[in-house]
């Protein structure tokens, strides 16, 4: 007679039951996972608070006070820049300044008297006589004269020579009297006199 054996661990019929239980699980898992993640919405996000459109959009009314001008005003508005940017410009424009200029006038004064000159005449050119009769011209002329005498040396040009400062009553002199005359700072100076006349070749009579 055989014994019987004892029944021994899970019965087939009980492991099928959980292994389809599992799996039914799991693939009910994975269908969740997915449309979690393809969906639009987000079910594990709480809703953030949105502000209200009339919280920060200004009304009508609010709008309408701000842009509408007041009756008998300009309806032309600038920017806030323009107008500072033309203030600053108003402000810092300098004024002209006044510039003054000076002039030196430098008063001349005018050529001696020939009355106060002393004048000699010196003859170099060979002609007898000849710085005789020019003092006597410049006596008449109103000269101071003295007495006439020879040059050392013979001389093709004239000279008009003037001790320093009388250049002016120099040339005035040779454009005179002696018109083809150089006019010459004075080489040896003698005392008393102003102008020295010396008669070359080239004057004539």
């Amino acid at each position: 007679m055989r014994g019987r054996h004892a029944a021994g661990g899970w019965s087939p019929f009980w492991r099928d039951i959980i292994l389809r239980t599992v799996l039914a699980l799991l693939l009910v898992a994975m269908i969740i996972f997915i449309w979690w993640l393809f969906s639009d919405d987000d079910l594990f996000t709480e809703a953030v608070p949105t502000t209200s459109v009339a919280e920060t959009t200004p009304t009508s009314e609010a709008v309408t006070n701000v842009t509408e001008p007041e009756a008998g005003t300009s309806t032309t508005t600038r920017p806030a820049t323009t107008a500072a940017i033309e203030a600053d410009t108003t402000t810092s424009t300098t004024a002209p300044v006044a510039t003054t200029s000076t002039t030196t006038t430098t008063t001349v004064p005018p050529p001696l008297d020939p009355a106060q000159l002393v004048v000699r005449v010196l003859n170099a050119n060979g002609v007898q006589g000849v710085a005789g009769r020019l003092s006597g011209r410049l006596e008449e002329a109103g000269y101071g004269v003295t007495a006439p005498d020879n040059h050392a040396q013979r001389l093709d040009v004239s000279r008009v020579w003037h001790r320093d400062g009388l250049s002016r009553e120099a040339a005035l002199l040779r454009d005179e009297l002696v018109p083809d005359a150089l006019v010459e700072g004075i080489p040896l100076e003698q005392e008393g006199i102003d102008i020295v006349v010396v008669l070359g070749r080239s004057f004539e009579e």
